[in-house]
């Protein structure tokens, strides 16, 4: 174990790595040291300050520190992974992330097992709760945590793995199982290191690429043997195959609270998990855009921190930007407000058409997979100016999703559709790739069949808008909580996510969609328990998203890029592109408004995101 610091750390962002074998291995022990030392190495950003590994008669487990926070006083933690036997039964575990709850587990355990002293619960550390609650009530202890967690438990004497993901899947575990053998990763390449793994790609995995991407199927990647395991789900393997349980479900079940109550409630569930998200640093990083989300994240955090604000723009982005209904305004003059309010000290971060490029196949490296383009590539470069600042970065994400801020919760179009409201036109999908790839991939059927699927986890009882909100969080969210969570730890940083919390989500699911835009208004309930705390013009703001480059130079050289792809008889994308299809995208004329994917992703990024999928082919 090295631990150059010496000293333990605040619960956050790691690196966790492993494989369990069915049967006994034919292999030595140093062989599997010696592998497993191979697929942490793949994810080391993500953990660097210090490896734990443990290998036994039927696997390995490894561990990666990333060292950013205290620990908050009274809080008393193992080091990972963490062995415990209670009698006769052993017990391993690992995991990534902050699960929540585990005191709550106390007092139940304490008349379970009237055996301990007081002074054992008195001094007894969290792991050590975890693990005694999973053998008192078996896998399903996991449904009585929240935060967020990827966790791996290994039952001894069951002869089982269990693999845990938090309820709306702030923390990524892959796995695959290979020749019998089970193997998970924080991250793919970590997977693919060990020497069973394969890169085999089906037609089930191009539709993932060309379908679905850049989001994906709940539990699958472009990869035949690996998946993910579902947010609020575990997965269990026994006997050389696997099974996948859900054990979260949100409650259909609408709220009686009056309106004075949902409000204050929401106030009270977001202002816990502002401060929860702070926690371990005196001065955390926190981005912020002018937007109403970015807003109220920094203006909380400044009642008991002093956060340094951030904000991102583009290189000539006053001289080049159109407003769009997607995108209606420039962050700048918001951004400058809300630092006058605040008086942080505030740092605007720049890049460049040739430095958003760059970071394209830097952003596949941080995620295994295609990306968002240049949507991604920004972030990572952003990410890569903001580590050498602060450890921690505190950011606005998954606002939209739980309090109604996207297009297809107010459009009766979006609203209605019987498909994923965010790519409801596949033909900019189709328009590049050989007729004979789009007649192989049956990619409309492919999508229909995995948004029916989707709805079937919902009892029959959820109104319309519950179900929408549901494949928002499941689709949408996951695929920006993914950006954000890769980019962060490809610079080794902790990227918190306030808005993303399990109760808030839970309790705006109930709340009836009258209420979400009361008065015809975009974020309704989210823009009330703002008052007071923001400028005027910063709390009605009009949503405007993430922002992009306009500059026509940057989709020039975008253009050059993949007609060099294209021109090289070796490219990998030559299977599935027809170069004349290519050359007729280029003599259009650019429309930026108007988004394949999402509100951003229109002309450039899917020519940025071409140049990214044949990066990862290669």
């Amino acid at each position: 174990y090295t631990n150059p610091k010496n000293v333990f750390w605040e619960i956050c962002m790691s690196s966790i790595a492993g494989f369990f074998y069915s049967h006994a291995p034919n292999c030595t022990k140093d062989t599997i040291e010696e592998t497993l030392d191979l697929m942490m190495q793949k994810q080391k950003r993500r953990g660097p300050d210090g490896i734990r590994t443990w290998c036994f008669e039927r696997g390995a487990i490894g561990y990666g520190d990333l060292a950013c926070g205290h620990i908050p006083d009274g809080s008393i933690h193992e080091p990972l992974p963490y062995c415990v036997s209670f009698g006769s039964k052993s017990y391993s575990m690992v995991y990534d992330g902050d699960p929540l709850g585990i005191v709550e587990l106390i007092p139940d355990l304490t008349l379970r097992h009237p055996q301990y002293p007081n002074d054992f619960w008195t001094h007894c550390s969290q792991e050590t709760i975890l693990m005694l609650a999973y053998a008192t009530y078996g896998p399903d202890f996991i449904g009585k945590l929240k935060g967020s967690f990827a966790l791996v438990l290994w039952d001894a004497q069951l002869q089982k793995a269990f693999l845990f993901r938090d309820p709306l899947g702030l923390r990524p575990l892959y796995y695959g199982v290979y020749n019998d053998t089970l193997i998970f990763a924080s991250h793919p390449d970590a997977i693919l290191a060990h020497p069973l793994s394969s890169k085999h790609i089906t037609t089930e995995g191009l539709n993932e690429i060309f379908s679905m991407g850049p989001a994906h199927s709940q539990d699958k990647t472009p990869y035949e043997c690996m998946k993910q395991v579902k947010a609020g789900a575990y997965v269990c393997f026994s006997n050389g195959s696997v099974n996948s349980f859900a054990y979260h479900h949100f409650s259909p079940e609408i709220t009686t609270d009056s309106y004075e109550e949902i409000i204050e409630k929401l106030r009270d569930l977001f202002h816990a998990s502002v401060a929860r998200s702070a926690m371990g640093t005196t001065t955390p990083a926190c981005l912020l855009s002018g937007g109403l989300d970015s807003s109220i994240v920094c203006a909380l955090l400044c009642k008991s921190k002093k956060p340094k604000t951030y904000s991102f723009d583009f290189l000539g982005s006053e001289r080049h930007f159109k407003a769009n209904t997607f995108q209606p305004s420039l962050d700048a003059p918001y951004v400058h407000q809300m630092v006058a309010s605040l008086e942080t000290e505030h740092t605007t971060l720049m890049c460049s058409n040739q430095e958003l490029v760059d970071t394209l196949s830097s952003s596949v490296d941080a995620h295994g997979f295609p990306a968002m383009g240049d949507i991604d590539s920004s972030l990572l470069y952003f990410c890569q100016k903001l580590c050498t600042q602060s450890p921690i970065v505190v950011t606005g994400e998954c606002s939209d999703e739980l309090f109604c801020g996207y297009p297809w919760y107010h459009k009766p179009e979006m609203m209605h559709a019987t498909t994923f409201p965010w790519t409801m036109n596949t033909t900019p999908r189709k328009e590049l790739l050989r007729d004979s790839v789009v007649s192989q991939l049956h990619m409309d059927e492919y999508i229909e069949n995995e948004y029916k699927t989707a709805l079937l986890e919902l009892p029959p009882e959820a109104t319309e808008h519950q179900k929408l909100m549901f494949l928002t969080m499941r689709y949408f969210m996951q695929t920006l909580v993914d950006r954000t969570d890769c980019c962060a730890a490809a610079c080794s940083m902790d990227a918190r996510v306030p808005f993303a919390s399990v109760e808030l989500a839970e309790y705006l699911f109930q709340i009836p969609y009258e209420l979400k835009t009361k008065n015809g208004e975009v974020k309704h309930l989210l823009r009330e328990i703002s008052r007071g705390l923001l400028p005027e013009t910063v709390r009605t703001r009009k949503k405007s998203p993430y922002p992009k480059t306009y500059d026509p130079g940057y989709e020039a050289m975008l253009a050059s890029q993949l007609h060099h792809i294209i021109t090289q008889k070796d490219s990998p994308l030559l299977e599935y592109v027809d170069p004349s299809k290519i050359y007729a995208f280029f003599n259009r004329t650019s429309d930026y408004g108007n988004p394949w994917y999402g509100q951003l992703m229109a002309g450039p990024q899917l020519m940025a995101y071409y140049i990214q999928i044949n990066y990862w082919l290669h």
